[in-house]
């Protein structure tokens, strides 16, 4: 747990955001990302308290657990106790929790965000978080707003690469404004091709109906013709009958 200075001082400095604990088992398999937040977060509050490098050592160590501490342990019981400084902490702790393969993979993934199916506003969190592990690709504002650009969807990218924002705020406000105009313009488009269909009146389906009603009634009208001539066929052992049909209804 927190050692009673670091509750001291959190106490006296109630309107710093407390750095979230490490999980109970903070076991050498944990997420790499979790490591990262976790030694992040717990040096951002330290800094904020204006801690000297020796105390925020002493917090941060008091805050490992498990196989983590006596990680630690070990480390520090073969290095000359002049050379165990808050540095060679952060140093050690990244070597051993956050490998560069992890950060090369992060970097990779910065480099090959893409809006895709994202809202401006999406892709911009996400740009936000990955950027942090390309520092040494992309070190100036203007580098990140050109590498922002890149990433975005291209009805929204050709209405804006002209104008050459080199403000990351800058850039995506005006790129989530064109985001909003393209959408009230799909809108409309789909909205006028929904006024634009014909109108289904009931009158055609009944009439349909009637047209159906005939072309089953036509074949009951021929149906005594064909009941007559089979029974003439049938009577054809009378000669006079035959010629009495054939002469009456002989067109």
């Amino acid at each position: 747990m927190i050692d009673e200075w670091f509750g001291d001082c959190l106490r006296n400095h109630p309107n710093i955001p407390r750095p979230p604990l490490p999980p109970a088992r903070f076991e050498e398999e944990v997420p790499q990302e979790c490591a990262e937040f976790w030694f992040e977060n717990t040096t951002r509050v330290l800094e904020e308290l204006s801690c000297t490098p020796t105390k925020c050592l002493n917090c941060t160590v008091s805050l490992l657990k498990d196989s983590v501490y006596r990680w630690w342990k070990t480390i520090s019981s073969v290095t000359p106790r002049e050379s165990i400084t808050w540095e060679f902490f952060q140093v050690e702790f990244k070597k051993k929790f956050i490998s560069q393969r992890f950060l090369g993979q992060k970097r990779k993934e910065l480099l090959e965000l893409k809006q895709g199916n994202r809202t401006v506003s999406e892709y911009e969190r996400e740009f936000i978080r990955l950027s942090q592990y390309a520092k040494k690709w992309v070190q100036t504002e203007a580098e990140m707003c050109k590498c922002f650009e890149e990433g975005l969807n291209e009805e929204i990218k050709l209405l804006i690469w002209i104008l050459e924002i080199r403000e990351l705020v800058a850039l995506v406000d005006r790129a989530k404004k064109v985001e909003e105009l393209n959408n009230e313009r799909m809108q409309a488009k789909k909205e006028a091709r929904v006024s634009s269909r014909p109108p289904q009146h009931p009158e055609s389906a009944s009439g349909s109906r009637i047209v159906a009603k005939d072309s089953t009634v036509k074949p009951e009208a021929r149906a005594p013709v064909r009941t007559y001539a089979i029974r003439v066929r049938e009577e054809a052992s009378a000669p006079d009958v035959i010629k009495a049909v054939t002469v009456q209804f002989r067109p």
